[in-house]
């Protein structure tokens, strides 16, 4: 009997580190990804508002296994009777390390303020809208005299792209009569209609209760900010703009995280 629960035992432990890699890889996968989109859409929101921004990026996760498993008996004899009793324990615990790393200084500055490379812009040609017929164009950048054969482009940074689709937050009406956010004028001096121009590529909506069908969710000031899971217009600008952000990383090597938190006891 001792031999077949060691061996039970044993077996449960065959394996563990592949097990977790198929079942648990994809859950930090997941997660990671919905964390980035929410810190994203919520600076968004925050630069719409003016409030200031931050971006604090996953360096790393480190996942430890531990698994125990024990063995007990016992038993009693005497008087004409006998008892044996048998049982085992079984522990597995997973101890993750979350390390996080603000996005300041330098970095930040680089990542934001920097205009976002012809080369990355043109990753993008086919969104261009180029004259059909023609197969060859020659892409200067700004400043630059076009020639009819050239395509001329002035890239932005990535803080104007972000300040241009934080445009695209319809915030909630007491928000904006409470003067918390900047309402631009028209001409006559009436508020302009920004969904006109934004929401082409973007629809960021606002409500006081937590949206059933969202793509992305987040809260800000008591309200509920989100892109609607059903709209791929929007879903496929964030896309694009995850892309963007990526592509103006600067390389982090050599830098020390600021914060790493250990997960569970």
């Amino acid at each position: 009997m001792l031999g077949v629960l060691l061996v039970l035992a044993s077996s449960c432990a065959t394996g563990l580190g592949p097990k977790a890699v198929r079942s648990e890889r994809p859950d930090y996968n997941h997660q990671i990804v919905r964390s980035n989109d929410a810190e994203l859409l919520l600076n968004l929101v925050r630069l719409r508002y003016n409030d200031s921004m931050l971006f604090l990026g996953v360096g790393g996760v480190v996942a430890q296994y531990a698994y125990d498993a024990s063995l007990n008996a016992g038993g009693q004899a005497g008087g004409g009777t006998s008892s044996a009793t048998f049982g085992t324990a079984l522990d597995y615990g997973e101890k993750p390390t979350i390390t996080y790393t603000p996005l300041t200084g330098e970095e930040f500055a680089q990542r934001l303020l920097a205009p976002i490379p012809l080369e990355s812009v043109m990753l993008f040609e086919h969104l261009l809208d180029l004259e059909p017929g023609r197969d060859e164009f020659v892409v200067t950048s700004f400043p630059y005299q076009r020639k009819p054969s050239e395509v001329g482009l002035r890239c932005r940074s990535l803080l104007g792209v972000l300040y241009f689709l934080s445009q695209s937050v319809e915030v909630p009406p007491e928000d904006a009569q409470a003067g918390l956010v900047t309402v631009t004028e028209d001409a006559a001096g009436r508020p302009f209609d920004w969904s006109v121009v934004t929401r082409k590529i973007m629809t960021i909506h606002s409500q006081q209760k937590r949206p059933d069908n969202a793509f992305i969710a987040v809260q800000h000031r008591g309200w509920w900010f989100y892109i609607a899971d059903d709209d791929q217009t929007s879903k496929a600008t964030w896309g694009l703009l995850n892309i963007l952000f990526a592509l103006q990383s600067a390389s982090a090597q050599g830098k020390s995280p600021l914060l790493t938190l250990p997960i569970g006891k």
